[in-house]
This record gives C-alpha cells, structure tokens and sequence, in this order.
C-alpha cells in the first residue's frame, strides 16, 4: 500500500507541474484563447457575458455558454491553423 501511495503521490505531482507548464505554453503562445483571462480583458467577451446574464441567465450558465462559445471558437482557429476550412453551419 505504501508504494502505492508513494505512486500517487509522484504522479499528482507531475500532473500539477505539467498542468502549470501547458497554462503558461498557452498563455504565451495564444492568449486570447484563455477564458478566464478574456473575461477580464476582452471588450468582446464582456458584452457577451453581459448579454447572456441581461438574457436572465445566471452567472454560472452564461460562464458555461461562454465556455462552449470558445470552445467552437479554438476548433475554428485549429482548423484554419491546420489548413483546413470549416463547414458552414
């Protein structure tokens, strides 16, 4: 059992580090794609949130549209990256 929780314990470690190394590879590389980072900083992505809280949605369901919102938003940016065009619709 000792080993084992010596196992996880090395392995939550290395998660946490390379979790914190991918936040700061993403930062630098492509800022505009961190959500709550956008939030704070982007004119755009503040009147969306305003707009869907002024829609009556709650802070926690427009914080989740804004999520899938990005998310379609870096699927289009990965594929533009790649080469590819997205399908309209």
């Amino acid at each position: 059992m000792r080993s084992v929780a010596r196992r996880y314990e090395a392995l939550s470690e290395e998660i946490a580090e390379l979790a914190a190394h991918i936040e700061s590879l993403v930062e630098e590389a492509a800022p505009e794609l961190v959500a709550l980072n956008r939030l704070r900083r982007d004119p755009r992505t503040q009147r969306y949130v305003a707009r869907r809280t002024a829609e009556g949605k709650s802070r926690k369901e427009a914080m989740r549209c804004l999520k899938r919102y990005i998310a379609r938003e870096t699927y289009r940016a990965v594929l533009l990256d790649a080469g590819a065009r997205p399908s309209p619709g």
